[in-house]
């Protein structure tokens, strides 16, 4: 048989629905000789249009959130992949989620990608869309998608 290792890519944030996702994956689908890819995207900030702007308290402030919510989710899925001694990747991505998402599960050649959703209604998530919605109509790739509570 040839190589048995597969790459899973999980999407996460700093919401609940990611973590349900990750916990799932873990309890249902890993197996030891997998490696995984704990991806977390975030939008880009732009700097405001106005020069003066770009250099207030305010946009100061608002990176400043930015960066610390990216830490504190990078280092929250860090401990979990090392208390659980997984061989994991910890990816940060600038983008739209969904894009970015697909952009890096084709990059990395995964086997599968493993999301989690909201809760949105079916009809809510078809008239907004949704990242995962995007994902899955936009692979190849098998796409493991854990739905929320509603």
């Amino acid at each position: 048989m040839a190589d048995s290792t597969r790459t899973v890519l999980i999407a996460v944030d700093e919401c609940e629905h990611s973590e349900r996702a990750f916990e799932w994956y873990l309890n249902h689908v890993h197996q030891p000789e997998n490696s995984l890819i704990v991806l977390y995207c975030h939008e880009k900030l732009d700097p405001p249009a106005l020069l003066h702007s770009a250099h207030s308290e305010e946009w100061k402030q608002t990176l400043k959130e930015h960066d610390e919510k990216k830490d504190r989710v990078i280092e929250k899925y860090k401990h979990k992949c090392e208390e659980r001694r997984l061989k994991a990747k910890i990816k940060v991505e600038a983008g739209k989620p969904g894009e970015t998402i697909h952009r890096i599960a084709d990059q990395q050649k995964v086997t599968c990608i493993v999301m989690g959703g909201r809760g949105m209604s079916t009809l809510r998530r078809t008239l907004l869309g949704g990242v995962s919605d995007y994902v899955i109509k936009h692979t190849q790739i098998p796409v493991i998608f854990i739905p929320g509570q509603q």
